[in-house]
């Protein structure tokens, strides 16, 4: 078959316009136009994202054997989950700009990049890049899970780019809380299946808990300046220990424990810079503790033991953050920190924190 019918063949399999196709290649619609007429080839270079874009088989358009595409699509993965784990997103988002060089219409990897570019603090991202990248998932994705990512993204930086209107009616195109996988799944259920969604799902509304409890406790992150006092941020910060603590009451020293050392830091943190040396140290020594013994003892398909939980497993993936490498990042570089930096307690425990992420 000739190259240019098979190329207009599978541009309109998946459903685009030939501008579309040449956005991703960076060439003109007129180039893509000629190849499909048969008048002009596609320059040697392209192939190979020609053959990465519509996810055939290279045998299809060229030599090279499907399982060399295989094996540096894995390559490309396995990196990204190296970056990720020690928290380093500069890197990460490095590697997914040349992984979608070669692989242009890799979905999971457009993702990635907007990903690591998220990770700097919201203040710092680069929109002018996140943005497209999202809208252009948004529009092209067929995986679900992906466009959703994509969706919540895209809203917050439209939203974080003065684009309020767009960001609202984005956010107003979706369904409610209620019309979502795992609630569903409870519903329909029954018996011990029923039991064990039920809670996951509960366990899951902790940690969104939680989660919401420690933003509040932060002006910062909410785009306050001194709305709320140091003390009603503690007390913020306590309240999600206490729901966390009411839901696992094994504390952190259970099969998961990356929420307990996100609180226990935000409240060392806070302590910290409410010139409480005491309980900011005591915290840090939580915190540290946690961090350790999720690294060290957490391990895939543990049953949680409180009765809330009790059929719940931990579910661990390859790529699961060095928790002990986050909390090392945080002592680097929050400033509440510089009031205890230069202690033998907290250099002992930045000590004991890197001979655990050393071991990882």
């Amino acid at each position: 078959m000739n190259i240019g019918l098979k190329i207009r063949e599978l541009r309109k399999k998946r459903g685009i316009t030939q501008e579309r196709l040449a956005e991703y290649l960076t060439v003109s619609a007129q180039a893509v136009s000629k190849w499909e007429n048969g008048t002009a080839l596609p320059d040697i270079t392209l192939v190979p994202k020609l053959s990465a874009f519509f996810g055939v088989s290279t045998d299809e358009l060229f030599s090279t054997k499907p399982e060399v595409t295989d094996k540096k699509l894995l390559e490309y993965k396995e990196k990204l989950t190296e970056y990720k784990r020690v928290y380093d997103y500069e890197s990460a988002a490095e590697l997914m700009e040349q992984a979608i060089a070669e692989y242009p219409s890799n979905y999971e990897f457009i993702w990635e990049l907007v990903h690591a570019l998220s990770h700097k603090r919201r203040r710092d991202r680069d929109l002018s890049r996140i943005i497209p990248l999202c809208e252009r998932i948004v529009e092209d994705c067929r995986d679900e899970t992906i466009r959703q990512c994509a969706i919540q993204m895209l809203c917050i930086s439209y939203s974080d780019n003065g684009q309020q209107s767009e960001a609202v009616n984005l956010a107003n195109s979706l369904p409610d809380c209620t019309v979502e996988r795992d609630w569903l799944l409870e519903m329909i259920l029954s018996g011990e299946d029923k039991i064990v969604q039920a809670q996951k799902n509960l366990a899951q509304l902790a940690d969104q808990i939680v989660s919401q409890l420690i933003h509040l406790s932060s002006n910062d992150y909410m785009g306050l300046h001194d709305d709320f006092t140091y003390a009603e941020q503690i007390h913020f910060a306590e309240t999600a220990l206490t729901v966390y603590s009411t839901i696992f009451t094994g504390g952190h020293k259970s099969p998961s424990s990356g929420a307990w050392r996100h609180i226990y830091e935000r409240m060392s943190e806070l302590y910290l810079w409410n010139d409480d040396i005491e309980n900011g140290m005591k915290y840090l020594r939580l915190a540290a503790e946690a961090a350790e013994y999720y690294d060290k003892f957490a391990a895939e398909g543990a049953l949680y033991k409180p009765i809330f939980v009790n059929r719940c497993k931990t579910e661990i993936t390859g790529d699961h953050y060095i928790d002990s490498v986050r909390l090392l990042q945080l002592m680097d570089t929050r400033k509440p920190f510089d009031a205890v930096r230069d202690t033998e307690e907290f250099k002992e425990i930045e000590n004991r924190l890197k001979a655990v992420s050393g071991e990882k």
